[in-house]
């Protein structure tokens, strides 16, 4: 991948992670626990998606479907795991 797709990647899972903070509401930590688990979640996705020859909308060097699921993924079981005590 290059600088730009990275950048674009980070821009993208930092968008998502920001939208579900302001969905779903919290602190600062929480903001902050939303944004790496996007992250997580949306690197995860291509990933494994470019490892197993997965396609789904691909953008350029991104499989943008797939990191989208991904980060999706991570952000709604990060919340679940985050609210048990």
């Amino acid at each position: 991948m290059s600088i730009p797709s990275i950048l674009l990647a980070f821009l993208i899972a930092s968008f998502l992670g920001a939208f579900y903070h302001l969905w779903r509401g919290g602190g600062p930590k929480r903001i902050l626990f939303n944004l790496l688990l996007a992250w997580a979640g949306f690197l995860g996705g291509h990933f494994l998606a470019q490892w197993q020859n997965w396609y789904i909308y691909p953008l350029g060097a991104l499989n943008l479907g797939f990191a989208l699921l991904g980060a999706a993924i991570f952000l709604l079981v990060g919340d679940w795991l985050g609210k048990i005590e």
